[in-house]
This record gives C-alpha cells, sequence and structure tokens, in this order.
C-alpha cells in the first residue's frame, strides 16, 4: 500500500514538472514573439503618388523602431470604382496623398519575410494625414503588387557627400526618389515633368552635401527642358 501511494507522488510530481516546464516554455515563446512583433509594429503612414499606370506608397521612415525603414511598394485598390478615381486625380494633378492604414509589423514588408504581408486596410487623404489633410476614401483594401525598395535605417550618424537617386515608374508616368543613405537626411519624391518623363536612367548619383533638394537635380532635368513637381519633402523625421 505504501508502495503505491509512492508511486503516486512520484507521477504526480513528474506531471507537476512538465506542466511547469510547457507552461514556461510556451510563456518564453509568446514574450519573444511578442517582443519581435513590437520592433516594427505600429501605424505608418506612407506618401500616394502615381498615375494611370501605376499606384505607389512610400512609408515615412524615422530613424527609429518601428519606423526604421524606407519602403516603396506598387499597390491597387479591391474597389475597382476607387481604384480608378484614384489613379485619375493622381494623374490629372500630381500632388501629395497619403495614406492611414491600419497597424501592422513593418518588417512584413521585407523581400524575405516568412509572413510576407499580402494587404491591409488604409484611409487615404488628400494631403498629409497627420497635417491638415482631407480624407477622401475611407477603409480601403490595399493589395500589395510589388515591394520596390526596402532598406532599414541605421542611427549612427553619418555623412555623405552623394546621393543616391532612384527613378521609377512606367510609360510616361516616372518618378525621382531619394535613397536614404545617411543622417541627418531628407526624404524627397520628384514628380517628372511630360518633358522629363523620357528620363530613362533608373539610377542617379548627385551632390547631396546640405539639406535642401540638390541643385543638380533642377539643372539636370531643366537641361532637359521639363520643370520639377516636388510631392514629398520632409527634413523633420530624420534628424
Amino acid at each position: 500500500m505504501r508502495l503505491k501511494c509512492f508511486h503516486l507522488n512520484v507521477t504526480s510530481k513528474l506531471w507537476f514538472v512538465l506542466l511547469l516546464f510547457f507552461s514556461i516554455s510556451a510563456g518564453a515563446q509568446q514574450t519573444t514573439s511578442s517582443m519581435t512583433k513590437s520592433m516594427s509594429f505600429g501605424k505608418h503612414g506612407m506618401v500616394v503618388f502615381g498615375g494611370l499606370e501605376g499606384l505607389y506608397a512610400s512609408h515615412m521612415p524615422m530613424f527609429h523602431a518601428p519606423h526604421d525603414y524606407q519602403v516603396l511598394i506598387r499597390f491597387h485598390l479591391v474597389d475597382p470604382k476607387v481604384d480608378q478615381q484614384l489613379r485619375q486625380r493622381l494623374s490629372r494633378k500630381p500632388t501629395l496623398w497619403s495614406l492611414d492604414p491600419e497597424d501592422f509589423e513593418l518588417s512584413r514588408l521585407g523581400p524575405e519575410h516568412p509572413q510576407a504581408l499580402q494587404q491591409f486596410t488604409a484611409v487615404f487623404f488628400e494631403g498629409h494625414f497627420e497635417r491638415d489633410g482631407k480624407a477622401r476614401y475611407a477603409k480601403q483594401m490595399v493589395v500589395i503588387d510589388e515591394v520596390l525598395m526596402f532598406r532599414q535605417l541605421s542611427m549612427q550618424e553619418r555623412n555623405h557627400t552623394d546621393g543616391h537617386y532612384r527613378v521609377i515608374g512606367h510609360g510616361h508616368e516616372r518618378f525621382l526618389i531619394k535613397e536614404i543613405d545617411r543622417r541627418p537626411d531628407f526624404d524627397v519624391i520628384i514628380a517628372l515633368s511630360k518633358k522629363t518623363r523620357q528620363f530613362q536612367d533608373n539610377a542617379l548619383v548627385l551632390p547631396s552635401d546640405a539639406m535642401t533638394i540638390p541643385s543638380a537635380i533642377l539643372t539636370l532635368l531643366s537641361e532637359q527642358g521639363g520643370s520639377v513637381k516636388v510631392l514629398y519633402f520632409e527634413t523633420g523625421d530624420l534628424q
């Protein structure tokens, strides 16, 4: 009888130890998952631009988490009517638009993320969504067609005399975007005018030793007989 009781006590203790082990392991996994999620989880406002031949969104980055990524996507809207309306408005009058999305993990837009983000909902604003912009399209489903740029920023202060610029777009709708590669830096998106849309190079390296749009860009575009339409220029978030 004593042997049986001893056996039951040992078994009970063993089950208790096993349950405690699995509870601790599960808690550790949840903590690790939450920490990983929190590093890039948040509200990630984006500049919206494009036209009839494509819609683009550029994350408004900062040098600290969860916003320390420069991300550029090409997208379309699930609602075909709103999608076409937005394309037409941007094509007729290139100007600043933005989107205010639901909270999500920005790192999921990385090309190698195992759970790549496919879509998210957002409100679209004419103007800056945090600076007196006007809400135009509410709760739109954004479908990510392509991630064109995904670069994590460094908090380390760095100085460069040259700036790297990319030309994106298709057909007669092209845009110039600066890679954020120093600190402090500036974020700029320029719509190329009709005469400069024939600019075919997909990358430029130009002097950028000040916190202003380099005169070399203005000169380069003016030499082609075109004008510059700056859609977005930001320095305050990138100090």
